[in-house]
């Protein structure tokens, strides 16, 4: 009984042991490993594409919501006592994620443009997409900084003939950056498949 048992366990032992030599073999395959090599990468870049496209729904789908629908609808249905303190309130929680937005925009594009080389490597699309998320981006500086800043004191002070006039500057901005948006969206959905 004792032998058999010994047998038990130093086939055990043995089993163990060629596991762990092919395991060895295997990862240490130069095919092996380029295909697990390949395979990491490609996952990475489908999660970054993810976060950069998700990012830009965010950051667009927020400003075509605040124009085409939140703003006529409130201006219709509400006094500027009422209307101007929801925008700003609005505003002031969209602004957050546009804010978180932008960051993964650049941080996930430039991952992915050196993922692919460089950036010039890179095909029209992106070098126009990256252009316009600049463009884009100094646009949102200058209503954060600017407009916002001023209509977030006019709601403050209850100043609502001066609140309307710089709600109607951020409405002029914010149609900019939203054309310029659905253009990068579009850019980005097929201009891969257009060759310049």
């Amino acid at each position: 009984g004792a032998q058999y048992g010994q047998q038990a366990v130093v086939v055990g032992i043995d089993a163990r042991t060629e596991l762990s030599v092919l395991y060895a073999v295997w990862v240490q395959s130069p095919v092996k490993m380029q295909l697990l090599i390949h395979r990491s990468q490609t996952m990475l870049f489908a999660l970054l594409i993810a976060v950069h496209t998700l990012s830009a729904v965010v950051w667009v789908g927020g400003m075509f919501l605040m124009h085409t629908s939140l703003r006529p609808a409130a201006t219709t249905l509400l006094e500027p006592p009422a209307r101007l303190p929801l925008l700003c309130g609005v505003m002031a929680r969209f602004f957050i994620w546009v804010k978180v937005a932008i960051t993964l925009l650049f941080v996930t594009g430039i991952w992915l443009i050196s993922m692919q080389g460089s950036f010039g490597k890179a095909g029209w699309h992106v070098h126009l997409m990256a252009l316009i998320a600049v463009i884009m981006t100094a646009i949102f500086g200058m209503i954060y900084g600017g407009p916002f800043k001023k209509l977030k004191a006019a709601v403050a002070a209850k100043e609502w003939p001066k609140g309307g006039e710089v709600m109607a500057s951020i409405r002029k901005l914010i149609l900019i950056n939203l054309v310029l948006g659905l253009i990068t969206v579009a850019v980005g959905a097929g201009g891969r498949y257009l060759q310049m």
